[in-house]
């Protein structure tokens, strides 16, 4: 017995061993091919990752565009936003609707069909979207909502934008809060775009961990594949991160050590060894057994074969492009769509290094590699380089297959061409930083490069000069001609102001038809009159807008820093004080800022306060001023005069407060409010059998140009049933000549209403006796200034007597204002003038005066 364990105990410490040796090198072999199976599953959801981000941006893009014009503007158009809208959904029809809601309130709703009743709706009152609302408004940025229910069907994602007011001033503070823009896209199409419908190799769970913690349902797929070992990826979304995970659709293959051909080589050739001679009559059964094993293993394989064709599938018929590199940056594989997107085929970049791509070589590539160490993903916006030196912007995605290390380490690195979504975006930026009609920088860059001359300044040693400029007039070209016309003004000055200064100068829109200029020069006073000078000689000469010659001036007003202010803000204020200074002098002039303008200035922005309060607290009273015939002396009728008396003030002479009025447009109200106690006054009188003639108001530019003046005089005489024949509308001359051709119509259907009309201060506004004789008036008023000095000067009585010879052959009575002595009034009488009002005759006086006045003259 112990001979036979003798001469069986190498054999069996041989078999144990060669045993032992087979099955480390089965383990081995398995573990190599199940790493290579989740290595090519890791593959494929890394491309499905990239597809879904890709997609995600694409959808969303348009947020930030929306975003930053209204951060920079304060608002947005609903004509811009529609067009920025249906742009968007024209390339991305998976969007249901883009809203805008400033305060949480939506105002603007694309597209609105389907959608009326969301407008005016507050999220504030949708609970289950509102946290959504909050949660974007704390973080500072946006937010990506999970899959929700839509009313429409189906299930949407929503992305909620914060907007935040930048101030210009503090560039780096996130600003005040504006409110909300979202976007509403189908979860059901931008997963299919991404491509994880079509993924018949893996099944697929995105999901969000806080929200899986809490039991809701996933955001897509199914929650039971977390339990079957698979391969996870996160996958970074605005305002948080979703998790992906992937098993193979059949399951895992099972993979035994024991199957592996290395353990069943080892096992046989020891088994040989060991058994040889006295294991023979065993041997038909022990080789069946192995090809039963082989066959199984043959299935095992082919099984894993399948999975990696259906991997490499998606490898290949993706459009994104993918590239598998080693550790020290060697390019191992490319797919077709990578091709696509660079021109390099397989064999022109297969061994190189990845840096290739990058127009500055090796400089992308260190912050790439850290992450890549730190988290095993890195992805970023990047600027790459084609084969042909085309470069084009691109979302590049970078991860490290896991269970690898040193130097057989291999990375996958996706590229997603998003050249059109950055054509896009560099839009909107020029949108929010240029004017659209002229192409010239807006309010907002304007600012911008102020600021960064300012900054510049002081080591350039230069001075720069802040030109402000405003048409003269521009408004009566937009009323006669149209805004077609208007625009292609604008767009014809633009191009003048641009030839007119260097290419280093700025010129800029600030909005309507008014421009201002950015010089730097070394002798700044007499450089910038060179400059100014120049301009109003550009000024001079006509503009041909396609065939139609329109003659406009500018007023200027200059500004120098640091002389004038001591930063860009006073700088612009100062530069637009003395604009306003040159249209004050007369217009078609410009004016250097004083340090009076700004207490000018202040006076005036005082003043336009104490007016609006003085409208509303009914501050304003009418007076009248009686008019006669210069042959009985009788009564004609009266000029109504608008008096105010201040609390505080006490009574502020209208010199002083109708130029403020007529320029800030509060006159259209005063003027409103005038007519409207002059029709009362006067229907009253009749009614009580008192006679006074005609009531006469003055009529100022704004009521023309901005306010509804027709259709003011057809309400009041409605109202108060005043007879049109004894009201009577008083035009400046100069007022006519500002507008002729609009002035004209106006004049016409004042008369259509039985009003009759007259030139006032007559003689100041240079008229044209082409316009004057057709313009439909009843009544010429010869200003005060021709006779103060009557009849001793010989110039004024000149003109006076020309004046009223003028007006009788023409059809016109005449009036003269202010005649305060006999002496005038026997001139004005003896030449033929009609009817007269002055101090000499009576004083402007309160209605209640006026009206015991009429009764004590009244025959």
């Amino acid at each position: 017995m112990r001979r036979l364990f003798s001469s069986y105990l190498p054999i069996t410490l041989l078999g144990l061993g060669g045993m032992g040796l087979s099955a480390w090198l089965g383990m081995q072999d398995a573990q190599q091919r199940e790493l290579a199976i989740r290595e090519e599953a890791y593959k494929a959801l890394t491309t499905i990752r990239a597809q879904l981000d890709a997609e995600l941006k694409a959808t969303f893009s348009i947020t930030q565009g929306l975003v930053d014009v209204i951060s920079v503007q304060g608002d947005i158009s609903q004509d811009l936003f529609a067009a920025l809208s249906a742009k968007a959904i024209a390339s991305n029809t998976h969007i249901r609707n883009i809203a805008i809601a400033p305060d949480n309130v939506i105002r603007y709703l694309y597209p609105l069909a389907g959608n009326e009743k969301a407008l005016g709706v507050s999220y504030a009152s949708i609970p289950a979207q509102y946290r959504t609302v909050l949660r974007a408004k704390e973080l500072g940025r946006s937010v990506l909502s999970e899959p929700v229910q839509l009313l429409q069907g189906g299930t949407g994602l929503i992305l909620r934008a914060p907007v935040f007011r930048r101030d210009p001033r503090v560039p780096d503070a996130l600003g005040q809060y504006w409110g909300t823009v979202s976007i509403v896209a189908r979860s059901e199409q931008v997963f299919a775009r991404a491509g994880l419908q079509e993924t018949a190799a893996l099944d697929l769970l995105i999901s969000n961990p806080e929200q899986a913690a809490s039991g809701q349902a996933p955001i897509y797929g199914h929650a039971d594949i977390l339990n079957k070992q698979p391969v996870t990826l996160d996958l970074e979304v605005p305002g948080g991160v979703w998790q992906m995970a992937a098993v193979p659709r059949n399951g895992w293959p099972q993979i035994s050590a024991f199957s592996s051909l290395h353990f069943r080589f080892g096992a046989a050739i020891t088994l040989l060894g060991c058994l040889i001679g006295s294991l023979m009559l065993r041997h038909a059964s022990q080789l069946r057994e192995r090809n039963l094993a082989l066959e199984q293993e043959i299935r095992e394989r082919e099984r894993a074969e399948s999975a990696l064709r259906l991997a490499d599938a998606v490898y290949r018929s993706t459009d994104q492009g993918i590239v598998v590199m080693t550790a020290d940056s060697h390019i191992v594989s490319i797919n077709e769509a990578f091709t696509q997107i660079t021109g390099y085929a397989a064999a022109d970049i297969i061994d190189r290094n990845f840096d290739i791509l990058f127009p500055d070589h090796g400089t992308s590539l260190e912050p790439m590699w850290a992450s890549l160490a730190a988290k095993g993903v890195w992805q970023a916006e990047v600027r790459n380089r084609g084969k042909l030196g085309n470069e084009f912007d691109c979302w590049l995605t970078v991860s490290a297959i896991p269970d690898q290390a040193g130097p057989n380490a291999r990375y996958v690195a996706v590229l997603s061409d998003i050249s059109s979504l950055m054509d896009t975006q560099r839009q909107l930026e020029h949108m929010a930083h240029y004017d659209a009609l002229t192409t010239l920088p807006n309010r907002v860059l304007f600012q911008d490069r102020l600021q960064q001359a300012i900054a510049q300044q002081a080591r350039r040693q230069h001075r720069i000069a802040l030109l402000m400029l405003d048409l003269d007039g521009f408004k009566g070209i937009n009323d006669s001609h149209g805004h077609p016309v208007g625009d292609r003004l604008l767009q014809r000055v633009a191009a003048r102001l641009r030839a007119a200064v260097r290419g280093e100068d700025t010129v800029a829109r600030l909005g309507g038809d008014e421009f201002a200029l950015i010089l730097e020069l070394a002798d700044c006073s007499e450089g910038i009159e060179q400059v100014a000078h120049k301009l109003l000689a550009e000024f001079s000469r006509p503009f041909d807008l396609d065939g139609l010659k329109v003659e406009i001036s500018t007023s200027i007003g200059i500004a120098i820093y640091p002389g004038d202010a001591g930063n860009a803000m006073e700088l612009t204020r100062n530069a637009d004080t003395a604009m306003y200074g040159a249209k004050e002098s007369g217009r078609n002039a410009y004016r250097f800022y004083q340090a009076e303008m700004t207490r000018a200035a202040q006076h005036r922005i005082e003043m336009e306060h104490a007016l609006r309060m003085g409208i509303e607290r009914q501050e304003f009273e009418v007076w009248y001023q009686p008019q006669f015939d210069l042959v009985s002396r009788r009564i004609t009728g009266a000029e109504a005069l608008i008096r105010w008396h201040h609390d505080n003030m006490g009574w502020i002479a209208p010199a002083e407060f109708i130029p403020v009025a007529e320029r800030t447009g509060l006159i259209v109200a005063i003027g409103e409010l005038v007519l409207r106690q002059v029709c009362a006054d006067g229907q009253r009188w009749l009614a009580d059998g008192l006679h006074f003639g005609r009531l006469a108001v003055n009529v100022a530019t704004p009521q023309i140009e901005r306010g509804d003046l027709l259709g003011i005089l057809h309400t009041i005489l409605a109202e108060s049933a005043f007879p049109a024949r004894h009201l009577e509308v008083e035009i400046t001359e100069s007022v006519i000549m500002a507008n002729a051709e609009r002035t004209q119509q106006v004049l016409n259907e004042i008369q259509q209403l039985g009003i009759s009309t007259a030139i006032d201060d007559f003689g100041t506004g240079y008229s044209s006796l082409a316009y004057l004789k057709e313009l439909p008036i009843h009544s010429l008023k010869i200003d005060r200034a021709f006779i103060r000095d009557l009849p001793d000067n010989s110039t004024s009585a000149t003109i006076a007597r020309a004046i009223v010879s003028l007006g009788h052959n023409l059809g016109y009575r005449v009036i003269a204002e202010g005649i305060e002595t006999e002496a005038q009034w026997s001139f004005l009488q003896a030449e033929g003038c009609d009817e007269g009002q002055g101090y000499l005759l009576a004083r402007p006086m309160p209605a209640a005066q006026f009206e015991s006045w009429i009764r004590n003259h009244t025959p």
